[in-house]
């Protein structure tokens, strides 16, 4: 029994600390194929419909393990809000398609922006923090306040997050990649909020994030192929 809670132990905390690593896309649901580093704050931006149903799996079983009775079970709970965000991510558009089928993936490169010929990898999903800070902010009684607590929650500097280690060719320089930096708890203590007031403004600016980059922003090339696995995985 000790080595069975070990291994539950070992793999919660491994979908813990995926689902707040730049492998996920946090304001666009899904994640990400795999990470060029160990923190998982560097992905390769690919989105494969394959390993997105196969995390919507182990993620129902983490949300389960922490309620083992369905009837317990609530969204308020650890790992709830994952699945419903890999169930909404597989079954909307561009991955569920007019006819029904599941694509197969989204690729990692795309156009910073409408009118732009150069395609960037990332480019749907990074942001340099001016753009950010200007996105998240806007319409809002108290602005900068907003500005600090979503650069804070989000990890986001003034000269880009990730590591120039890891970006030999400085294809992010000055980028962001979203990640899960603070906790909506220790940044009501920061800012003397409570924290419904906190994940108020954290679910405003990432609505707000996401409608910029549909509307702004062109979307990766999907592959609509139909694989009978794929798909089968998917169901």
């Amino acid at each position: 029994q000790e080595q069975v809670d070990h291994a539950k132990a070992m793999a919660l905390t491994t979908l813990r600390h995926m689902s707040s690593s730049a492998l996920h896309d946090h304001i666009g649901g899904g994640f990400h194929r795999y990470s060029q580093t160990r923190d998982w704050n560097t992905p390769r931006f690919e989105k494969t419909t394959a390993d997105n149903a196969l995390l919507l799996n182990a993620y129902v079983d983490a949300w389960l393990a922490q309620a083992p009775n369905p009837d317990d079970l609530s969204l308020n709970q650890e790992f709830g809000n994952i699945v419903i965000n890999l169930a909404d991510y597989l079954t909307q558009k561009p991955i569920l398609m007019d006819h029904g089928g599941f694509a197969t993936s989204q690729a990692a490169d795309s156009h910073p922006r409408t009118g732009v010929a150069l395609m960037r990898e990332g480019a749907q999903y990074t942001w340099t923090r001016r753009e950010f800070e200007a996105v998240v902010s806007q319409d809002e009684a108290n602005p900068q306040q907003v500005k600090d607590i979503m650069t804070a929650f989000y990890g986001v500097l003034e000269d880009g997050n990730i590591d120039r280690a890891h970006d030999p060719y400085d294809e992010f320089l000055n980028l962001n990649v979203l990640h899960v930096k603070a906790s909506s708890d220790a940044l009501a203590t920061r800012f003397g909020l409570t924290e419904e007031e906190v994940m108020r403004i954290i679910m405003s600016g990432s609505r707000k994030l996401l409608d910029h980059r549909l509307q702004n922003r062109p979307q990766p090339h999907v592959d609509t192929k139909v694989i009978a696995g794929v798909n089968g995985l998917v169901i």
